[in-house]
């Protein structure tokens, strides 16, 4: 074999390469193995955990009904990029006239209008295992975060109607042991108010 021909066969190998080991599909892919723990086919593995991992995939698998955990459905896409999966913006604002796929410069910052025509800073992943896998976390992180404020929102308004109808229910009664109404009109108004808040 020749320099010239060898030469060749190297460039075209790392382009195989690149296009395998930098695909976003086969880093999920190899996400999902670890997170099974599957290292069957990767020398000297035998003592690796996937604990905390495993705990990750699960927490990924509730933001999508697909079979595996780690699944690019998850990632935010710039469509501007030719569906080039995003990290989640830090930021997002309205900029007037913008359409869905756009990339514009603001304030020395590039910008992108994701799928849901939020604008943020377009920050493509780095394709590593590590920036996939913490894009991932980032993507549940933000959901996390989203449904701990949904709670508190729901306990919340939950804690004012009980206090609403604990101050309606001491009204009633202080009107009928002021004699404004009988039993009858009582208990009529307190099946009323338990109608009302649910209870």
């Amino acid at each position: 074999m020749k320099t010239k021909e060898f030469n060749a066969l190297v460039k075209g190998a790392n382009q195989e390469l690149n296009g395998t080991f930098k695909s976003p599909f086969v880093i999920c892919n190899l996400l999902n193995k670890a997170s099974k723990g599957d290292f069957s086919k990767v020398a000297n593995c035998e003592n690796l955990t996937k604990d905390n991992l495993s705990k990750v995939a699960k927490v990924v698998k509730t933001l999508h009904n697909n079979r595996y955990a780690f699944d690019v459905c998850v990632l935010p896409k710039c469509f501007g990029k030719l569906g080039t999966f995003i990290i989640v913006p830090e930021m997002q604002f309205e900029l007037a006239n913008i359409l869905c796929g756009d990339i514009v410069t603001y304030k020395n910052k590039e910008l992108c209008i994701n799928e849901k025509n939020q604008v943020g800073i377009f920050r493509p992943i780095s394709l590593t295992i590590t920036s996939v896998f913490n894009a991932f976390a980032k993507v549940a992180k933000v959901q996390i975060s989203e449904n701990e404020k949904a709670s508190k929102e729901i306990e919340k308004a939950s804690k004012k109607a009980n206090k609403e109808y604990e101050n309606a229910k001491k009204c009633i009664i202080k009107d009928y042991n002021n004699g404004m109404f009988g039993e009858s009109i009582l208990a009529e108004k307190l099946a009323n108010l338990r109608t009302k808040y649910g209870k």
